[in-house]
């Protein structure tokens, strides 16, 4: 795509994307990684449910820096887009052709 559309967005999407995962905790867990390949259930935390999960996640993102600063860059990185996409009056292109 960046040799087609000369658009160096294309090429931060990918390294975005690449370091997601690279830095993502998914990675260490298979099943997850490459569902539904490997099985359709993964590891459950004992005691654990939708409640108190929601609960340590919130925590996380409130207390944990090395949760919410990325959580903050990703917010802006997509607010900088919505931006972008608005001032050029592109919202109806972008998401019927997936352009900017």
């Amino acid at each position: 795509m960046y040799r087609k559309q000369n658009a160096a967005w294309d090429l931060s999407i990918g390294f975005g994307v690449l370091v997601h995962f690279l830095l993502d905790s998914i990675r260490l867990e298979p099943a997850m990684l490459f569902w539904p390949f490997l099985g359709s259930t993964f590891y459950k935390y004992p005691g654990m449910n939708l409640k108190s999960w929601f609960n340590m996640r919130l925590y996380d993102l409130t207390t944990n820096p090395e949760v919410y600063i990325p959580e903050v860059i990703g917010l802006i990185i997509l607010v900088f887009f919505f931006i972008k996409i608005v001032a050029k009056k592109k919202v109806r292109a972008f998401f019927l052709q997936s352009t900017l």
